[in-house]
């Protein structure tokens, strides 16, 4: 989804994918150079897109941490415990 987000609204020319266990939790950055945009924004028009991750990392009791604004790219951190 967070590539989906990319590819249809973000015009980024590069992606950065980190993913890797330690400490019996799963780690997973997500970057973008893309044109960003503003969270609160986005969270109150009900993004699906957003709505999307929010809800898989929730229902794998993960969390999430969402970085952006404008002009500035993207970038997700998410933590799933194993």
């Amino acid at each position: 989804e967070m590539l989906n987000n990319t590819l249809k609204h973000a015009k980024a020319s590069k992606i950065g994918i980190n993913m890797e266990v330690l400490s019996n939790k799963l780690h997973l950055n997500y970057s973008d150079n893309g044109k960003g945009f503003k969270i609160q924004e986005v969270t109150e028009s009900k993004s699906l897109g957003l709505q999307s991750i929010r809800s898989r990392v929730n229902f794998l009791n993960g969390e999430l941490t969402i970085d952006s604004e404008p002009g500035s790219g993207t970038s997700y951190s998410i933590e799933i415990p194993l």
